[in-house]
């Protein structure tokens, strides 16, 4: 890879957050292709690096020759509120039940309107998304899902829609039918709390998966699920190469996320963001809801460019590995 970089000049950040990651997620979705779908051929996981060095070349090629512009991933935040308390949320949920900063701010759920210009804001800017995420808190909550499924299934730009929930809500009948319209191209993604007894009584994955059964609708159980102990959002005093250094490090550096119209680093930067307490200086975050028409590619590029943000010195290193979903209060 070293050798590429190289060859056409590129700089690390650039590099490994854009084109490899990219490759990676090109791999990742024509396995989920087949796995899910039978479509194209099964792709050997043992051999994923010999896979991501080729389609490097084409990522590469794309973007230099070809000024194709096409984003790894992105997810959309659609609602803050949820039906587990997990202490250990990295999307910060428990944070909205604070009394100290409810009064300044309340749990929101994303309309579809602004869900529409949000994402047409950003596919104005980009010739493809490999991939994009639709999450919370728990989606399932949020009346306009079918709506948001159906718009995002619509777009021809987004390769495949992966709807996450945590399993404690059977979708519902309109849901449903938005997802079996566009069934090649949609699947919701189940997260397995069982590891956790408490949860065992508010889990409704049988019937949620019979009832997509029925339908046809893909829906992968994601059992091997890896969660760190999260820690408050304060200044952590860091310098600036200490700063690079905890991006460089971090697993989240590629959850881009959407949230109340601000495209930011990771969930974590999102939430800081909205609440106030993380400072974000023009560039670590894109205003979606702006007049940026004309513009978003290049801010978009910028962005992809960066090797850190100052929401980065407001994260402790995250190295404590944790049993996922454990609830506020359990021990």
């Amino acid at each position: 890879m070293r050798e590429l970089q190289e060859r056409y000049c590129v700089e690390d950040s650039f590099f490994h957050r854009y084109f490899v990651r990219n490759a990676e997620n090109r791999f990742v979705n024509d396995l989920k292709k087949f796995m899910l779908w039978h479509e194209g051929h099964f792709l050997d996981p043992r051999k994923k690096l010999d896979y991501v060095r080729r389609f490097l070349v084409d990522e590469l090629e794309d973007f230099y020759s070809k000024s194709r512009f096409c984003l790894p991933q992105i997810g959309f935040s659609l609602t803050t509120r949820c039906t587990l308390h997990c202490q250990d949320c990295i999307a910060l949920s428990p944070l909205f039940e604070n009394p100290e900063l409810h009064k300044n701010f309340t749990h929101m759920d994303l309309g579809f309107s602004d869900f529409k210009r949000e994402l047409d804001a950003v596919t104005a800017g980009v010739d493809g998304i490999k991939r994009l995420f639709l999450h919370g808190g728990e989606p399932l909550l949020n009346r306009a899902l079918p709506e948001i499924v159906d718009y995002s299934a619509a777009c021809g730009k987004i390769e495949l829609v992966e709807l996450i929930t945590n399993g404690t809500i059977v979708p519902s009948e309109p849901l449903l039918d938005a997802i079996e319209r566009h069934k090649d191209k949609v699947y919701l993604a189940i997260n397995n709390y069982g590891v956790n007894p408490a949860l065992k009584t508010r889990l409704h994955y049988e019937e949620t998966i019979a009832r997509l059964n029925e339908r046809g609708i893909r829906h992968p159980l994601y059992s091997e699920l890896s969660w760190y102990r999260q820690h408050p959002l304060e200044d952590q005093g860091y310098t600036s190469e200490q700063t690079r250094k905890m991006f460089a490090n971090c697993w989240c550096k590629h959850s881009l996320q959407i949230l109340n119209g601000v495209l930011a680093i990771c969930p974590r930067a999102s939430i800081g963001e909205l609440l106030g307490l993380v400072p974000t200086p023009e560039g670590d975050v894109i205003r979606l809801r702006e007049n940026i028409a004309g513009d978003t590619r290049q801010r978009l590029v910028d962005f992809y460019k960066k090797d850190s943000f100052v929401a980065c010195g407001y994260c402790a290193p995250q190295s404590e590995v944790i049993s996922p979903a454990m609830q506020s209060g359990d021990k």
